[in-house]
């Protein structure tokens, strides 16, 4: 019984990934992402680096 109630919750996340839809491609075309990272803040403040330039 121990063995059934381990293997149920393995066998569950054992499915095939879905393939994203176009709705889902599109939210990622759009989608404004903003890098929280430590060291960005710090190579605007201390590197001169220019934040309207694309990277």
């Amino acid at each position: 019984m121990k063995r059934i109630l381990l293997a149920l919750p393995l066998l569950a996340c054992a499915h095939a990934p879905e393939s994203p839809g176009p709705d889902d491609l599109e939210l990622h075309r759009r989608a404004v992402v903003v890098d929280t990272h430590s060291d960005v803040t710090q190579a605007i403040t201390y590197e001169g680096y220019d934040f309207a330039q694309r990277h």
